[in-house]
């Protein structure tokens, strides 16, 4: 049987394969998950553990350019200096 995530891989492939997705839209969607990861990660403690994996399968898969990652400018990887965020 296959898990949830396999479902939802398997949508993403057939929709940026067939070209109903685009790499600006892949971009675009995994930027928006990033942005929410502070929140995510109060219902799904390992969700930036599970997020960099897809996004490094995405990266490989040719849907993400090489040069995407959770930088400084989202919410979920500000550093932390003296206890707030930079």
């Amino acid at each position: 049987m296959e898990s949830k995530s396999e479902k939802l891989w398997g949508l993403l492939n057939e929709g940026f394969r067939s070209g109903l997705i685009t790499s600006y839209q892949m971009t675009k969607g995994f930027g928006r998950v990033a942005e929410s990861m502070e929140d995510l990660r109060l219902d799904v403690p390992d969700a930036e553990k599970q997020f960099g994996y897809y996004i490094e399968k995405a990266k490989l898969t040719g849907w993400l350019d090489s040069s995407f990652g959770i930088g400084p400018t989202t919410k979920s990887s500000y550093v932390k200096e003296n206890g707030t965020n930079i």
